[in-house]
């Protein structure tokens, strides 16, 4: 598949696995890299324990990465699980898909040593769908002064678009950790991406850890607990709170901000209770920074299920808060179809009020089938 002249609409599937690394997630849309349409062709499948095990060891260890053949033989797994759902997704769409945005499994976010490391062979990806495959999409942002996160702003912007919001409008994605779009009424001139602060993971690692379950359903657990002032007062006072967008958070970075050594001493609900608060009033935080109020706010991801969280999230912001605006589990996977057709294409994934960038840049890479 050659690069056109032309940017016709191409139909993408989009794969995402984060930070929580509960699951691959995989998605089918149709666009050019400016617009789209959802197909509503979903799948998801769950890692392997043994991969799983794995990622968070590298991601607890990152020096295991100096270990070549652990490292290859890790991206071979990943690369096999991805094209395992690709085939399925192939099979009960049944039409032509023309490539795949591959995210890959971040294990390590240092954007201030500019460094970022996804996992997955996206060449074995594309030898064994024999389709072109998009990948590596924050390297070229770091390179020239980004944050490599988030990568979401353009894509929230044609979302909100297809469906008819308007701005002033913020998007909270609550995932492992909150990733936050804000979209002002001057388009692309107030187009803001950040992360906010932490999301699910604490939460959830807490849950399997101690809790016996996955994660806190409905946040059940965390409502009948009691918030530690001392504890959000401590965790709160951390500098990075501080600095202005765009920024953006590793999974380890986060969790050591979040005092792992304090957590220990609370009772498991008090403990939910306090990172639900913190998880809440950073978000609350990034949006009094942002340069005008929103109309609304929109969340999803898995925080959008947890009520507890999101009555505390009500609770401390001021713009309405709006739940019910799409399916949010695929989204991610969907944003990375979008953005592997603007790699194709060429286009722009990063700008200077999203991720810090020097200037508006493109990046991403094509691996293709032999041959092709």
């Amino acid at each position: 598949m050659t690069k056109p002249t032309t940017q016709n609409t191409l139909t993408a599937i989009g794969l995402m696995s984060g930070t929580s690394v509960d699951a691959i997630d995989g998605a089918i849309i149709k666009t050019d890299g400016e617009t789209l349409t959802r197909e509503n062709i979903h799948r998801s499948h769950k890692w392997d324990d043994t991969t799983r095990r794995d990622i968070f060891a590298v991601m607890r260890h990152p020096e295991r990465l100096e270990d070549a053949d652990f490292r290859a033989g890790l991206e071979s797994r990943i690369a096999a699980r991805h094209t395992e759902l690709v085939l399925e997704m192939l099979s009960a769409y049944g039409e032509k898909i023309d490539l795949i945005g591959f995210h890959g499994q971040t294990v390590l976010h240092a954007p201030r040593q500019k460094y970022s490391v996804q996992l997955g062979c996206a060449q074995s990806l594309a030898e064994q769908t024999n389709l072109p495959v998009a990948h590596q999409f924050r390297q070229n942002d770091l390179a020239h002064g980004g944050e490599g996160a988030p990568l979401a702003p353009i894509f929230h912007r044609a979302l909100m678009q297809h469906i008819g919001f308007n701005p002033p409008l913020a998007i909270a994605n609550i995932g492992g950790i909150t990733n936050m779009t804000f979209i002002g009424t001057d388009g692309a001139d107030t187009l803001i991406g950040c992360d906010s602060g932490p999301g699910n993971a604490m939460m959830d690692r807490l849950m399997q850890t101690h809790g016996g379950a996955d994660f806190d359903r409905d946040g059940a657990l965390a409502a009948s607990g009691r918030i530690n002032t001392e504890y959000l007062d401590a965790v709160l006072a951390h500098e990075w709170y501080a600095l202005p967008p765009p920024k953006s958070l590793d999974r380890l970075e986060v969790e050591n901000m979040l005092m792992p050594e304090k957590l220990a001493r609370l009772p498991l609900e008090d403990a939910l209770a306090s990172l639900a608060e913190v998880s809440a009033i950073t978000l609350r935080d990034a949006l009094a920074r942002l340069p005008q109020p929103p109309r609304e706010l929109v969340i999803w991801g898995g925080g959008a299920r947890n009520t507890h969280l999101v009555k505390r999230i009500k609770y401390h912001i001021d713009c309405p808060l709006r739940l019910d605006v799409l399916d949010g589990d695929f989204i991610e996977a969907e944003m990375m179809a979008f953005l592997g057709v603007r790699v194709f294409y060429g286009k722009i994934l990063t700008l200077p009020t999203t991720t810090g960038v020097d200037a508006p840049r493109g990046g991403g890479r094509m691996a293709y089938p032999k041959g092709a």
